[in-house]
């Protein structure tokens, strides 16, 4: 699908949720503010717990206002469907499942070999055991794969500074968080 047409559809279909929302709060009148506020309230902390990195509070805003309008448009949409709701709601939102957007996030380049190289012996087993903080509280496929390259081009300059210290490193069974200082000399 072309990002026109992506577009067109995405607007089409918030044009109908936001079209049937105002149909279910019409219909309804203040009795459907109860539950539309209880589902924007659980939107707003189910929002916030998975915000991540990204800003809590808007994430929280966004949910918040999805739940709230999702509960007005399904009273709007059972005034037009009836008990077909159950069929027709899926379909209304499938066009925004099948166009979703995939969000990237920007990442930062794992430090050139050149900068590690300016690390003391020191400075680079702190970083190591940094990365490997990082690494178990990594949270998503480009934090990883970052996290990763940072970690082999330490290993490279590890094993370029002592070539038998990375392996008796290795054989000492402090691989992955172990303190790397006493195989580097330092």
């Amino acid at each position: 699908m072309t990002p026109a047409v992506t577009k067109i559809v995405r607007v089409g279909t918030w044009t109908l949720i936001g079209t049937l929302a105002a149909l279910g709060l019409i219909s309804t009148g203040a009795a459907i503010f109860v539950p539309a506020g209880v589902a924007a309230g659980i939107g707003a902390v189910v929002g916030w717990a998975v915000a991540g990195q990204r800003t809590p509070s808007s994430v929280a805003m966004g949910a918040a206002a999805a739940c709230g309008t999702a509960v007005l448009a399904i009273a709007g949409l059972a005034v037009l469907a009836g008990p077909a709701t159950f069929v027709a709601a899926p379909a209304v939102v499938l066009p925004l499942l099948l166009t979703r957007r995939k969000r990237v996030v920007p990442q930062a380049p794992a430090p050139a070999p050149s900068t590690l190289a300016n690390l003391s012996d020191a400075q680079l087993a702190r970083e190591w055991h940094t990365s490997y903080t990082a690494l178990a509280a990594a949270r998503d496929a480009g934090s990883l794969e970052r996290i990763c390259a940072l970690r082999r081009c330490q290993l490279d300059e590890i094993d370029r500074r002592t070539p038998g210290g990375l392996q008796r490193w290795a054989e000492s069974g402090a691989w992955l968080r172990g303190d790397s200082a006493p195989f580097l000399g330092g």
